[in-house]
């Protein structure tokens, strides 16, 4: 006769158990979630600045004497983006 009207005994404990490991399971498997993707959005948008460029600034400064007094300075900017943002 299906379905059973009687368990075996100890069956509902069993099942009780059950449900309890998965749902502690399922628990730490949220939490881990979310502190793998804490870590990568850290990672990306904060530490490696994704969004914005990575600029790296270069002086070059020279200069000539037209005088004793007077002297021309040179000044050069070299800007270059290094990072993945184009």
């Amino acid at each position: 006769m299906w379905p059973p009207t009687k368990f075996p005994s100890g069956f509902k404990e069993k099942v009780e158990l059950a449900q309890a490991i998965i749902a502690t399971a399922a628990s730490i498997a949220t939490v881990v979630a979310v502190i793998v993707g804490g870590w990568w959005t850290y990672s990306l948008f904060i530490k490696e600045r994704e969004e914005y460029p990575h600029a790296n600034i270069e002086l070059k400064l020279s200069h000539v004497a037209l005088s004793e007094r007077v002297n021309l300075l040179r000044i050069a900017i070299e800007l270059s983006n290094t990072g993945g943002t184009r």
